[in-house]
């Protein structure tokens, strides 16, 4: 931030702290903060904690995880995504790699890959065009109750990730792609 110096990025959106540390963040900051006359955080965001197999990480245990073996084994994105969909603030995550894996696979390996996989094959799609996204008057109630699925989920998720409820947005992106590879 630049203290003592001008402040170039001072007060934080939003200050994430573990929930193991709420009283420091809650009580004893801020009064340091205001006796340095500095503005507060205007928003905490206080997660909750991981545990490994079922048992609260711990140094003395030997069960941390380091997240760049992770990434470097189930990718990036793969573990970013299983931290985001699982990670709620409220109760406390579990990671295990075979619930990874099976998250990963099952959603988006055979939901979204399986979706991307049918629009973009061939058959089902052999001019290789994308289909204009203008209202038709002959939907069907099924293509309907889709159309308006997809309609609702952007501001949806804005609205989800605005709130800092990552999993409950990728739960709505997965029930819309769900719907649409029921549709197709």
């Amino acid at each position: 931030a630049g203290y003592p110096d001008t402040l170039q990025a001072w007060p934080p959106a939003l200050q994430v702290l573990g929930k193991d540390i709420l009283k420091f963040h809650t009580i004893y900051w801020p009064a340091i903060l205001l006796s340095l006359e500095l503005p507060l955080p205007p928003r905490l965001h206080v997660h909750s904690h991981w545990t490994v197999e079922g048992v609260k990480m711990s140094k003395s245990l030997g069960n941390v995880l380091c997240p760049n073996q992770l990434a470097d084994s189930y990718t990036e994105e793969g573990l970013r995504y299983f931290l985001l969909r699982e990670g709620v603030a409220h109760i406390d995550g579990n990671f295990s790699c075979s619930s990874l894996v099976h998250l990963c696979n099952l959603e988006l390996g055979d939901t979204l890959g399986n979706l991307l996989s049918r629009a973009t094959s061939s058959r089902l799609n052999p001019r290789q065009v994308r289909p204009s996204t203008s209202l038709s008057p002959t939907l069907t109630p099924t293509s309907a109750a889709l159309w308006q699925q997809l309609e609702e989920v952007g501001p949806k998720v804005d609205s989800l990730y605005s709130q800092l409820s990552f999993h409950s947005g990728i739960v709505a992106v997965m029930e819309v792609l769900r719907a649409t590879n029921g549709l197709v």
